[in-house]
């Protein structure tokens, strides 16, 4: 009798369904395939090919951070001498996805700012994220991958208001940009003076930025283990290596779970 996928626990009617998934995804090389970029997993479309591509680059992304620690663990480090009790991610959709996770799952580290997440343009909402606040400890991480979202941009001027009006002379130090190079953010931040500008790989989507400066950057912030969150990531990308058996993948299983679960 075969053994059951080492990944799957136990998923009463759906393991037939899930075997055969595997056994397809193996015929097909899909794991050679989704390292090689191949955008005809996607789209059959050669129109679409290039842009499929330019969309990948949260593929090696795990690899590539730890190169960026430092920096980014260097600003969360320097906030805590600072003092400040708040760090607000301001963003929409994609880019507040991977902060709002992490704030729920880890809560506050000691010592450290309490990470909080504002993605929603209900005027009491930012009222109430508002008034929350201690101007002279807050911290504000604007996110955004085109640098011109309309709902990030009204965020990040409200609060810049907001902390003009209290007496706060330099702004510029309360905040840090995440957004991908060359956008409007990264112009305005530079000219502002924010303490941080992190510039995103180009190649990666909202949707799929959680372990690129979108995600790690907050989560640094906030006191967590990057290097910790990174490891366990590529930990698990060497196990869906083209080598790896499909069955003993687990992201491979997952993704064969939810798609035969819908």
């Amino acid at each position: 009798m075969p053994r059951p996928p080492r990944a799957i626990l136990n998923l009463a009617g759906l393991e037939g369904a899930v075997r055969n998934r595997l056994k397809r995804l193996q015929e097909e090389k899909f794991l050679e395939r989704i390292q090689d970029r191949d955008p005809s997993l996607w789209k059959s479309d050669p129109s679409r090919a290039a842009a499929i591509r330019d969309r990948l680059g949260w593929l090696p992304v795990a690899d590539a951070m730890p190169d960026h620690l430092a920096r980014m663990n260097s600003l969360g480090d320097a906030l805590r001498r600072d003092g400040f009790r708040d760090a607000v991610v301001l963003g929409m959709g994609g880019s507040s996805l991977c902060p709002e996770v992490l704030r729920l799952t880890f809560g506050p580290q000691p010592g450290r700012p309490r990470l909080r997440v504002l993605d929603s343009t209900d005027p009491g909402a930012v009222r109430e994220m508002q008034e929350s606040l201690d101007p002279r400890k807050s911290f504000f991480i604007v996110s955004s991958k085109s640098g011109t979202t309309t709902e990030t941009d009204c965020f990040r001027r409200s609060f810049d208001g907001f902390l003009r009006s209290r007496g706060i002379d330099l702004p510029g130090r309360h905040f840090a940009a995440i957004t991908d190079p060359g956008t409007p953010l990264e112009k305005m931040g530079r000219a502002e003076s924010y303490r941080e500008v992190f510039l995103n790989p180009a190649d990666i989507g909202g949707r799929f930025s959680a372990l690129s400066f979108f995600g790690l950057v907050p989560a640094a912030v906030a006191g967590l283990d990057v290097a910790g969150l990174l490891e366990g990531a590529r930990a698990v990308l060497r196990e869906s290596s083209a080598t790896t058996p499909l069955e003993d993948s687990p992201g491979l299983v997952l993704g064969a779970v939810l798609g035969e679960a819908v």
